[in-house]
């Protein structure tokens, strides 16, 4: 199984909710989206599909896309991985709110950390887009295109 807690990056994150500047609970959305893949119940190791071609700025993250591109997952596993990465992304927004610029809510003044998250959060994207053809799959007995 790919993990996404991983090294300094993850070190930043526990280091801010240990001091109380993240909060240290996965948001309800975060949490749905992880359910909606444990529903699922499939317990055969699949490819993730949405990561085939995905490309993200930031180079250590674009490293876990690809070792990613090459793993199969199970329902269980693609949902474990979408919690993991959902509170990665949630811990760098917690922890840089500081630095948002006014003009532009969704970014920070650290151009470096703004391409962490945001290559967290295309990462989401792609692992939620995964586990949706999944559920389609299992709802109407076929296979699903990729997105």
């Amino acid at each position: 199984m790919i993990e996404i807690v991983t090294g300094p990056l993850w070190c930043v994150a526990a280091e801010a909710c240990a001091i109380g500047a993240a909060p240290c609970v996965p948001s309800p959305e975060t949490l749905g989206l992880a359910a909606c893949g444990h529903e699922l119940e499939g317990t055969t190791p699949r490819p993730i599909r949405t990561v085939g071609d995905l490309q993200v700025p930031d180079e250590e993250f674009q490293n876990f896309v690809n070792e990613a591109k090459t793993s199969t997952l199970t329902d269980e596993e693609l949902a474990d991985t979408v919690l993991d990465v959902g509170i990665n992304w949630e811990h760098f927004v917690a922890s840089n709110d500081n630095l948002l610029i006014p003009e532009h809510p969704l970014k920070i003044t650290d151009v470096l950390m703004q391409e962490k998250i945001d290559s967290l959060n295309i990462i989401t994207e792609a692992f939620v887009r995964e586990v949706n053809l999944r559920s389609i799959e299992k709802k109407t007995g076929t296979k699903g295109r990729q997105s």
